[in-house]
């Protein structure tokens, strides 16, 4: 939904220690390419969603994943970002369960790719 993703974009600027980490570079949806970081990039979108029906009525409870992927120059960054982006996570007004993907390095680009994925349920 709408709300959440305005959520998860206040939290992770909120954070000095993610904006300190990547120059500002948090993008809603994919960065743009080629991605050279500045020392880290991140982009989060929605993978899934759902919501269930109750007695003809759309339910407001809500279900739904999020990848937020890190790019950086090194693996030690990708694990700063990791640990910021957790913390400012733990500041949304939802259930939010992490469920980290795996470590990447994309060997054209020489860039370090951590994927984290977070369940938000309400």
């Amino acid at each position: 939904m709408k709300e959440v993703k305005v959520e998860i974009a206040k939290a992770l600027k909120a954070s000095s220690t993610l904006v300190a980490l990547t120059n500002g570079a948090i993008y809603s949806g994919w960065p743009p390419l080629p991605i050279v970081p500045p020392p880290a990039v991140v982009g989060f979108y929605r993978v899934w969603g759902k919501r269930g029906v109750a007695d003809g009525m759309m339910s407001q409870r809500i279900e739904e994943l999020y990848s937020i992927d890190i790019f950086a120059k090194t693996m030690i960054e990708t694990e700063n970002a990791e640990i910021a982006i957790d913390a400012a996570m733990n500041t949304l007004p939802y259930i939010v369960m992490a469920e980290h993907g795996p470590d990447f390095f994309e060997q054209d680009t020489k860039i370090f790719h951590k994927v984290l994925r977070y369940v938000i349920k309400s």
